[in-house]
């Protein structure tokens, strides 16, 4: 069985690259900088779109919009597959109570932060809006991993404990999102990519974790102090709903806690730079 990555050298796209490496999988890789023609003729079986704009959206909104519309648009027009997975995000749901997959999402393009939602959600609509039913969506949470060049919240609190022996935060210690596990993430993407029966799936635990907790591991293993802004705003997600993936999956999730234990306890450890 053949698989096409296209954003192999992001995080998710990389883990994604030696799980199916390691499965025995057929895999091809293809950048951006790529050519499309030069894969027109080319059976890419199924293609796994993990090309995106993470943390710096809001310094990059043309890049954004590219990355999350533009370039998915010459892909799903020019190659030939057998299924597409979109990798989309949780994030979408920011302004709703409702979290399952059919949910109407509320948005705001007068507020600079949902060109991010507004654009992932312009590249869910063009996929969700072609016929074929092996193109996909995957609402992806928040993906914890050995992910140190990231600028995401875990990863910028372990570097400023380690290096500045400080944290500031911005929210609340009550302030909580859902994360989930890599591992759980490239498992599910490979089962959904070859056995998915919907159109459209939240990957997630299903559970927030708040910044307390995470707090709390790392003080198992650091000595820093922590300061809160006074303007520090308590923005607790809605919880996402993981029934699909359960039912269709059998999906247990990873104790994240412990996954969080284990980055910054391998970080301490010296395997790997800031």
């Amino acid at each position: 069985m053949k698989f096409t990555i296209i954003g192999s050298s992001g995080f998710i796209g990389s883990n994604l690259l030696k799980y199916l490496n390691d499965q025995g999988f057929q895999v091809i890789t293809i950048t951006r900088e790529d050519l499309l023609g030069s894969y027109k003729n080319i059976d890419c079986g199924n293609i796994i779109y993990c090309a995106g704009i993470t943390s710096d959206f809001r310094t990059k909104p043309f890049e954004t919009v590219d990355a999350h519309v533009c370039y998915l648009q010459k892909i799903l027009q020019s190659l030939n597959f057998e299924s597409f997975i979109y990798l989309s995000s949780t994030r979408v749901y920011k302004s709703n109570n409702n979290c399952i997959e059919e949910a109407e999402i509320k948005v705001n393009p007068n507020n600079p932060d949902y060109i991010y939602n507004i654009s992932k959600l312009m590249g869910e609509s063009l996929c969700l809006t072609l016929p074929n039913k092996n193109i996909k969506v995957l609402r992806l949470s928040n993906v914890c991993g050995y992910n140190y060049n990231s600028g995401d919240f875990i990863y910028s609190l372990i570097k400023d404990a380690l290096i500045n022996k400080k944290i500031i935060l911005n929210t609340t210690l009550n302030s909580s999102k859902d994360y989930i596990s890599i591992n759980d993430v490239i498992k599910l993407i490979t089962k959904i990519a070859i056995e998915g029966k919907e159109k459209i799936y939240n990957i997630a635990s299903g559970n927030n974790i708040n910044n307390q907790e995470i707090i709390d591991i790392l003080r198992l293993f650091m000595d820093f102090s922590i300061e809160i802004n006074e303007n520090a705003q308590e923005i607790i997600f809605p919880q996402i709903n993981i029934e699909k993936i359960k039912k269709e999956f059998n999906f247990h999730p990873e104790n994240v806690l412990n996954t969080i234990k284990n980055v910054v306890n391998i970080r301490i450890k010296g395997l790997y730079k800031l």
